[in-house]
């Protein structure tokens, strides 16, 4: 389904200034200064990720197609405590082609797992097909495997 989509939640300290600035819309000057707070529309955006097991393996993680929908910088406090809580940033992730897939992972337990892949090379561009995937392999060289 086009219309459906996961929510995904990341803490801030997880994403580089600039780009969080680029995912709420909000422009950067050549100075540097971001302009926020305005009602600019949110670009969709990819999000991909490493998912480490508890048994030492590995998935690597794209969503192709998400975009952030709110974030949020919550202090709460009382009288006895006061709690800082990390700032968050919730995501909806949206099907990016036809068959309504809304990520694709690499998982390096499965038998076809590609030979001499790695976080970098995964994570080096934006992996939403097959093809995508195939012309990172093919970077791959015979002595890296």
């Amino acid at each position: 389904n086009q219309t459906s989509s996961i929510g995904l939640e990341f803490e801030l300290v997880a994403f580089d200034p600039s780009d969080l600035a680029k995912a709420k819309g909000e422009k950067t000057s050549k100075n540097g200064l971001i302009h926020g707070g305005s009602s600019n529309s949110r670009p969709f955006m990819a999000i991909g990720y490493p998912v480490r097991k508890l048994n030492g393996g590995l998935a690597l993680k794209w969503y192709p197609k998400c975009k952030l929908v709110e974030n949020s910088e919550e202090t709460s406090t009382s009288e006895s405590s006061f709690k800082e809580q990390n700032p968050t940033a919730s995501m909806k992730a949206y099907a990016f082609n036809e068959a309504g897939d809304k990520f694709l992972y690499l998982d390096n337990e499965t038998s076809d797992f590609p030979i001499g892949i790695t976080e970098e090379l995964f994570f080096s561009q934006v992996i939403a097909s097959d093809e995508q995937l195939d012309a990172v392999i093919s970077s791959i060289s015979v002595e890296e495997a």
